[in-house]
């Protein structure tokens, strides 16, 4: 397995654009990157965060601006996997 090449913030940022566009948002969670080792950033429609891994494996957030993406790590947010597949791209 082969890694992505690295994209300028110019890509990045107009991947984000379309990714968190309003007509995708049915359908795109939430979209992560790592601009640093150990540092980690994702980004929502509604909102995004930044976080960073210690050595010792201990995530510390070090910014958030609207609605952190990772705040609700509730695993019954997300159906089942045969709900999801009964209403692919709704």
């Amino acid at each position: 397995m082969s890694a992505l090449a690295p994209v300028t913030s110019e890509q990045r940022d107009r991947a984000l654009e379309v990714l968190l566009s309003p007509d995708l948002e049915p359908i795109v969670d939430m979209v992560g990157w790592s601009p640093a080792p150990d540092t980690y950033e994702v980004a929502s429609a509604d909102g995004s965060a930044r976080f960073t891994r210690s050595p010792e494996g201990e995530f510390c957030v070090e910014s958030v601006n609207g609605q952190n993406p990772l705040a609700d790590q509730d695993t019954a947010r997300f159906g089942d996997l045969e709900s999801e597949r009964k209403t692919r791209f709704a």
